[in-house]
């Protein structure tokens, strides 16, 4: 098998959409179906597609999504930008200290301060104040939390598909010659409907938690050189699973 391509901020759409289907396709012939079939339901999928392109404006982001992340997580923990209460205060825009210009500094944001700014408004993740300060509207950076849900950073969604795919697909080969799994855990149950957003609402606040926890972790160690010069991007996704309507017996 070919070595992954790399899914880097340099990479181009067509590449990360080649690292969404390639493991899936190897998952699905591992799985016993044929090509022919395999073949047949991505063709049916084709044809069920409902949806209008032109609705969507696709972003690609690039090495300005990793600062958009940097940027609102920072914003949450140094004491620098926070307020009494513990939770991120606004910032004037410039300023030496306590303020935007200084917060993407101290986050080490390469590129101009200003259009991460633009990106972070324009995805609802910062909005501009009356008094010309700049407040936090989430704790961290999402691919597509604009207030009319038009705008998606592409390159991230397919980040994300390739980062879960890649682990299945690893668990499954590994299957085959008895070799160790990455962690992969899942749980569901049939319950009534109206218990859907309680526990939707569950899962936001405690997997909050638990990815803050990681990528604290991994932010405290983001700086460490390795002896032999290789690095590796890695992370943990946490997310509400839904398989639809299930007649309860």
């Amino acid at each position: 098998m070919t070595a992954p391509i790399s899914t880097g901020s340099d990479a181009s759409t067509g590449d990360l959409v080649a690292e969404v289907l390639q493991p899936l396709v190897d998952v699905l012939i591992l799985a016993g179906f044929s090509r022919t079939y395999v073949l047949d339901r991505v063709s049916e999928a084709f044809d069920r597609v409902d949806s209008d392109p032109s609705s969507l404006v696709a972003v690609h982001l690039g090495n300005l999504q990793r600062g958009c992340m940097e940027v609102m997580c920072l914003w949450r923990r140094d004491s620098e930008f926070l307020g009494p209460n513990g939770l991120p205060r606004n910032l004037p825009i410039m300023g030496n200290e306590g303020s935007f210009e200084s917060l993407c500094r101290m986050a080490g944001v390469q590129g101009d301060p200003h259009q991460l700014l633009e990106t972070l408004v324009s995805f609802g993740a910062v909005s501009r104040c009356g008094d010309d300060t700049l407040q936090a509207e989430t704790p961290t950076f999402l691919l597509s939390v604009s207030k009319d849900a038009s705008r998606v950073a592409f390159d991230g969604v397919l980040k994300q598909l390739v980062g879960f795919v890649r682990v299945v697909h690893f668990n499954v080969t590994r299957a085959l010659n008895g070799g160790r799994r990455r962690f992969e855990r899942t749980c569901t149950v049939v319950v009534a409907e109206e218990l859907v957003p309680v526990f939707e609402r569950m899962v936001r606040e405690r997997a909050q938690v638990l990815i803050d926890v990681l990528d604290e972790w991994l932010e405290r160690h983001k700086s460490k050189q390795s002896p032999a010069g290789r690095y590796v991007e890695v992370g943990a996704g946490a997310y509400f699973v839904d398989l639809g309507n299930n007649k309860k017996k």
